[in-house]
């Protein structure tokens, strides 16, 4: 009970502070906030799903997605991971074809904000990022949303941030032990989004933003 009432303060904290920069209409925006003793968030465009896999496999379930998604118009890609070695790591073993910007503390502020502004004007279509709190900023036109690392108690602000509440498009979490599929689940149950298991096959049309 502990941990669902912190669980539930920590989302409600962020569901605050997300409203209020992003102007939330919810009539505009197609979707559902209510914040009281439950929360819903109803997010009509945007398809979450899971995977499970072992931690070794991230990389090669990374690579496979990539392949389904490569021929998407106008494809915007945010990619979530828990460290700055992490982050630099992930990049510098993309796929050939691909390239990606990173941002996390260890980039100065300056930098931050150029890098910001690179993927916000298509400059570069892949960002890797760690959560950063600190930094002010959202992200337009993002349709697909990567966590690669499974967030303790950050989903929300994730999604948020990037623009998944008012777009079509995709996010997907890779799930690597039964802890995180529990936070997951605590994911889904308080803010009554669905989450299912990732299909086989991605209906690119679902995801392109025009």
């Amino acid at each position: 009970m502990e941990q669902q009432n912190k669980f539930f303060a920590e989302q409600t904290l962020f569901m605050k502070k997300i409203s209020q920069h992003l102007n939330i209409d919810s009539t505009e925006h197609k979707m559902e906030i209510n914040i009281d003793n439950k929360m819903n968030l109803e997010v009509h465009n945007f398809h979450h799903h899971y995977v499970k896999l072992r931690e070794n496999e991230k990389n090669n379930k990374l690579h496979q997605l990539f392949d389904q998604i490569k021929n998407i118009k106008n494809e915007k890609i945010i990619i979530f991971v828990k460290s700055i070695v992490r982050s630099g790591v992930l990049r510098r073993n993309l796929p050939g074809n691909f390239s990606a910007i990173e941002i996390n503390l260890s980039i100065a502020k300056e930098e931050r904000q150029q890098r910001y502004e690179e993927f916000n004007i298509f400059s570069t279509t892949i960002l890797i990022t760690t959560d950063l709190h600190e930094d002010n900023v959202n992200f337009e036109n993002v349709n697909i949303i990567i966590n690669y690392d499974m967030p303790a108690d950050t989903y929300l602000f994730r999604v948020a941030r990037a623009g998944g509440l008012d777009k079509n498009g995709l996010a997907i979490t890779f799930i690597t032990n039964e802890n995180e599929m529990a936070i997951l689940n605590n994911v889904k149950s308080h803010l009554k989004v669905q989450i299912t298991e990732m299909p086989d096959d991605i209906d690119v049309a679902t995801l392109e933003n025009h």
